[in-house]
């Protein structure tokens, strides 16, 4: 009980969360809504994995140049 309430109150305090694509549909991120997300080596993902970011409230998405063709 008292960790889950550290890792809130850290979550809900961090201007910057960083995960995987995937790790973005983790149960105690369901309640953070994100207003941007960067996909980086967005390459190396499958369509699918970038989708659970988007699908879970991220206004905009980001993908570096580089990966732009």
């Amino acid at each position: 009980m008292l960790k889950r309430q550290a890792e809130r109150e850290l979550l809900e305090a961090a201007d910057v969360l960083a995960c995987t694509c995937v790790g973005a549909g983790d149960v105690r991120l369901a309640r953070i809504k994100f207003a941007s997300i960067l996909i980086d080596e967005s390459m190396q993902a499958t369509e699918p994995e970038c989708m659970v970011p988007v699908v879970l409230g991220a206004r905009q998405v980001k993908i570096p140049w580089y990966y732009v063709f």
